[in-house]
């Protein structure tokens, strides 16, 4: 062993001696060098039986071990670390790993390197090359592929106790990373990369496990950054890096009746970067008796995603399996808070719920999302958006800050300047007054139809006030609320422009000719 391989065992021991999984670190440790078991860092040698049998030494060890794999590239095939072991076992890893070029070679294994039934595992450091090309190229090619490593570059079966820090993985054949079924895990620190073309190549996959924490990671793949399955519970990721990828997605779930539900899981801290999805919730449309509920997204910064908050209850790839069918899965108490950027499609929200499974406690406070520099819209599926109170697919549905707030004042086209009276002109600075307050607060989900649409074609938006000139026998002046929304919807086609001004900034108003016809403008 060189001496600056020594220097860097002996600090990174240091450090990793400050991890602690109820074990005691005064404990001594022995460390156990592939490179002593036979192993060549020369990337073409399969070094699969020396690192299986220096775990073998260290997870026999009646002491704390270490596993030491020095500066190199290691050929690995199928490796099954497989405990249980008597005491604590640390990987620590200063090359890379690497899988044969032929995905032949792996066969129909099902996984390349897999630690099953252990406790107390810490895995540091290192590169994990999968070698996925030509795999995904047989996939593309629609042949018959083998399996391959069709769980992840690297599987965690039944471990508890698990600390993952530092580990690149480059180009797995599917996903990068599996937790199935594990408890108490942390994730921390990790780069996970593979094309966005790249079919399946999901970075973390978590599924029947309790107490996962993810922290510090980013994440540029081909399918989902984090996807979670059935009996997940008590999820808190933080600091998050997305993009490209599918987003963070809650499923697919239901596919199958008797599944367990998801509950507790917390994404914050978190940024998407032009990836085809933010936060999903996605179910099969079958029946079921799964759940998801407890789940907040907040403090989240989107730039250019296509659906940065999406339900989807309605998922049925190829409409094969499940054409007609509603899904079974109940989704309740999911919060989005905090949530700012841009969208690359006007519909930045979109829910979708079942309509026998109605969606329960969906909150929405403080989004701000555009499209285009405009506000961008959201989307309820097939329910009359206006209606969304008594929508069977919402039980409880509140808005507050959905998307920026906004002003609105409505004129007929054939509204003139002169239709303006001097009355209606000082009224409106007063309408103002009076309902900023509850602009800039809390609003209640007023719609709008699209621009230059009919009612018919009105998708939802958040508009907290509405003013409309109107004149009548009653004399000139500005509704309001309610009765305005109303006319709105009545004279809509005759509506010549609606303008929309954010509220913020300095609460003062005037009326102006800035923007033709009408619009109000921030002094």
């Amino acid at each position: 062993m060189g001496v600056i391989e020594t220097v860097f065992l002996v600090i990174s021991s240091c450090i990793l001696c400050s991890v602690s999984l109820g074990i005691s670190n005064a404990a001594p440790t022995s460390t156990y060098n592939v490179v002593n078991f036979g192993a060549k860092a020369d990337g073409k040698t399969d070094c699969t039986k020396p690192f299986i049998k220096a775990w073998q030494s260290a997870c026999t060890s009646l002491s704390p071990a270490t596993i030491y794999v020095p500066k190199g590239r290691y050929l690995l095939g199928n490796t099954n670390f497989r405990g249980p072991c008597k005491r604590k076992v640390t990987f620590l890893i200063a090359g890379t790993l690497v899988a044969p070029e032929d995905y032949k070679a792996l066969g129909n294994s099902g996984f390349w390197i897999l630690f099953n039934h252990v406790e107390n595992v810490v895995i540091s450091g290192g590169k994990l090359d999968a070698k996925g090309a030509a795999f995904w190229n047989c996939r593309r090619s629609g042949k018959n592929c083998p399996v391959g490593a069709r769980l992840c570059s690297m599987t965690f079966n039944w471990v508890n106790n698990l600390v993952v820090s530092g580990i690149t993985s480059v180009n797995s054949q599917l996903s990068h990373l599996v937790i199935n079924p594990c408890n108490n895990v942390l994730v921390k620190n990790v780069k996970l990369i593979a094309p966005d073309q790249s079919p399946n190549t999901d970075g973390i996959h978590v599924e029947r496990s309790t107490g996962v924490t993810i922290n510090g990671c980013t994440m540029q793949t081909g399918d989902d950054c984090i996807s979670i399955g059935d009996a997940t519970y008590n999820l808190f990721m933080s600091n998050i890096k997305c993009g490209p990828g599918h987003g963070v997605s809650i499923g697919s779930l239901g596919k199958e009746m008797e599944e367990k539900g998801v509950e507790n899981v917390t994404l914050t801290n978190a940024i998407f970067s032009g990836s085809d999805n933010g936060v999903r919730i996605k179910t099969w449309a079958r029946p079921s008796n799964g759940f998801v509920r407890n789940v907040r997204f907040q403090n989240i910064i989107m730039d250019k995603v296509e659906n940065p908050i999406i339900i989807d209850q309605n998922y049925c790839p190829n409409n094969q399996g499940c054409p007609g069918q509603i899904s079974g899965i109940k989704i309740s108490q999911i919060t989005y808070s905090n949530i700012k950027g841009s969208s690359a499609t006007s519909e930045a929200v979109t829910f979708d719920c079942s309509p026998s499974n109605p969606c329960q406690g969906i909150k929405l406070q403080d989004i701000n999302l555009n499209y285009n520099n405009r506000a961008a819209t959201p989307s309820f599926g097939a329910g009359a958006p206006d209606a969304i109170s008594s929508d069977p697919r919402f039980l409880s549905f509140e808005f507050s800050w959905v998307f920026p707030p906004y002003l609105d004042l409505y004129l007929p086209s054939q509204a003139s300047k002169a239709q303006l009276s001097e009355r209606v002109l000082k009224e409106i600075p007063e309408e103002l007054k009076k309902n900023l307050d509850h602009v800039c607060s809390s609003i209640q989900g007023v719609w709008r139809s699209a621009p230059g649409g009919a009612p018919s074609t009105r998708t939802p938006t958040s508009m907290a006030v509405f003013l409309y000139y109107v004149e009548d026998e009653a004399g000139p002046r500005v509704e309001r609320s309610a009765l305005a929304l109303q006319r709105f919807w009545r004279l809509a086609p005759e509506l010549s422009a609606w303008r929309q001004i954010p509220c913020s900034g300095r609460k003062t108003w005037e009326l102006t000719e800035a923007l033709s016809p009408w619009a109000l403008r921030r002094w």
